[in-house]
């Protein structure tokens, strides 16, 4: 078979310039968001919004890279200089970037108009992810972007199942998994404040003993191998 030069960025593997421009374009504006994102503090306290989310770690870290397009999408890796179709593996209609993994492949518009905040992602005002996303979580509570976190972690796994194991389950079936999954988190953690609350912070005021009197401090403790020590101060 005689070798033949492809070029990945068109679907039939042909050369243009309309996917060279769209390719540089979407190259420098990548490399705009990375510079602003490296550059810039958090003077408005989007990512503190983030972090202080009610979702599990592993779901903000997903969302944090996903904000800052530090995810594997096909683009990136071509990016980096690894050959492969940057096309969506899953409708085949744009780049499988951040914004069109999470918002604009009809996979993910299902996910967001049958998920409990009902959203159409194809109307919204910000196109870029990391936008869009910083303004769902200014205008939620902590909990409503836990919600919304841990389903934007759910849509990543959703997907690579389908993608990388061929296993396409149901939108509506995954969508009450995660609900739930987050339901018995935010519980476990409720549970956990309210009993930190009630034991408070466990430490004893110093009071003086009175006039003519005397007072003995004493403390005592276990240690490794069950030893037992006891001390005081009078």
């Amino acid at each position: 078979m005689q070798d033949e030069l492809i070029w990945g960025c068109s679907k039939d593997g042909r050369f243009t310039i309309k996917t060279a421009t769209s390719l540089a374009r979407n190259l420098k504006e990548m490399k705009r968001q990375e510079h602003q994102a490296s550059c810039s503090g958090d003077s408005d306290g989007r990512w503190a919004r983030l972090w202080k989310a009610s979702a599990t770690p592993r779901a903000k870290n997903l969302c944090w890279r996903a904000c800052r397009d530090a995810l594997p999408t096909r683009v990136n890796l071509y990016k980096r200089g690894i050959e492969t179709d940057v096309f969506c593996p899953v409708c085949g209609a744009e780049y499988e970037t951040p914004s069109h993994i999470f918002l604009d492949c009809d996979f993910a518009t299902d996910f967001w108009r049958k998920s409990p905040f009902r959203l159409c992602t194809n109307s919204r005002r910000q196109r870029d992810f990391g936008a869009w996303c910083h303004e769902m979580l200014s205008v939620l509570d902590a909990d409503q972007s836990g919600l919304l976190i841990t389903l934007i972690w759910g849509l990543w796994a959703l997907r690579n199942r389908w993608v990388f194991e061929g296993k396409k389950e149901s939108v509506g079936i995954s969508l009450g998994r995660f609900v739930d999954c987050w339901c018995r988190y935010a519980a476990a953690r409720e549970t956990q404040r309210v009993q930190l609350k009630g034991k408070g912070t466990g430490a004893v005021k110093w009071i003086p003993p009175q006039r003519d009197a005397c007072k003995a401090n004493v403390d005592a403790s276990i240690g490794r191998e069950r030893r037992r020590g006891v001390g005081a101060v009078v």
